[in-house]
């Protein structure tokens, strides 16, 4: 039987899009072995490892998804008006209370245990500058431990705040305050590793044992070239580091595929075929934009058809 692994990348409100792939896949009765994510991908591969098919995963997701209505279910604003918080030494623009909330009720560790596929998301620290896997499985989280690390992360700890992790991992620098974790601070896995292609190749089968079929399945929301900004989508702090945080993960993501690609041709390497699904275009949704419905609709049903032009 084949591996299959999904990977989820960053993006916030446009995770919309991966939701639509997810739908598309589960109507086509794909099942993966192995999630992992970061940032909103993060949190979507928390929800849907708790399961043990898609087709009960992915109602799950839906039904978080359908619970945002608005920024104020992500995000506050609490130094909406002043100069930009960071000036005021503040820990961010915005706060995620809401988001902290949300996550407590739809993720649960005894399930993500329990559900027998593996899952891990990336959180990066400010503390000791390192990325870290966080897993249920304890031989995946001991293989990626990184040179420099200075916290162990056992099962117990990763159990103990699992919650916390998950919005560690989707909470982008200078917009989320970090979140502390057994005297480390934490924030998006994506400062270090934007579509966490290594973990999924970290997670399969040997090289040499790898079933015929199995698949990468990479899904990023952000299209190949870039849009143009206008004045309008420039004209605050928030914005602009919104829009810098989408330039860094897209150029990060590009040389990210290319090179899982070319080290799937290199000899002794595990050799398993990568399928990048991104969208064509952004719509015009920001990554902070929860609250425009039109938007996030339309580009969930693109995820849907960008999914089925590769699995027909």
């Amino acid at each position: 039987m084949a591996w299959n692994a999904l990977v989820l990348g960053g993006g916030g409100a446009k995770g919309e899009f991966e939701v639509g792939v997810l739908e598309h896949l589960s109507q086509k009765q794909f099942e993966f072995d192995f999630f992992t994510g970061v940032s909103v991908g993060a949190l979507n591969v928390s929800i849907l490892a708790q399961y043990t098919s898609l087709s009960t995963a992915v109602p799950a997701l839906e039904s978080l998804w359908a619970e945002i209505k608005s920024d104020d279910d992500v995000y506050t604003k609490p130094f909406l008006g002043e100069p930009l918080a960071l000036w005021n030494k503040r820990e961010s623009v915005f706060n995620s209370d809401p988001l902290q909330r949300r996550i407590a009720s739809h993720v649960d560790w005894n399930r993500l245990a329990s559900s027998g596929k593996i899952w891990a998301i990336g959180v990066t620290s400010l503390t000791d500058g390192c990325y870290y896997l966080v897993s249920n499985d304890a031989a995946l989280v001991a293989a990626s431990r990184k040179p420099g690390a200075t916290l162990d992360l056992a099962q117990g700890a990763i159990a103990s705040a699992v919650d916390d992790f998950v919005l560690a991992s989707a909470s982008m620098p200078f917009l989320f305050p970090p979140v502390r974790i057994y005297d480390h601070e934490f924030v998006d896995g994506g400062l270090r590793d934007i579509t966490p292609l290594s973990a999924a190749f970290l997670a399969a089968p040997p090289a040499g044992q790898i079933p015929p079929g199995s698949r990468v399945v990479a899904v990023s929301t952000s299209p190949q070239a870039m849009p143009g900004a206008t004045a309008d989508d420039l004209d605050g702090g928030a914005k602009i580091l919104a829009r810098s945080v989408d330039i860094m993960t897209n150029e990060i993501l590009e040389n990210d595929i290319e090179e899982a690609i070319e080290t799937n041709l290199i000899p002794g390497y595990k050799h398993i075929e990568v399928v990048a699904l991104r969208p064509d275009r952004d719509f015009e949704l920001g990554a902070l934009e929860f609250g425009d419905a039109g938007k996030r609709a339309a580009f969930r049903q693109h995820g849907r058809e960008v999914a089925a032009r590769a699995f027909p």
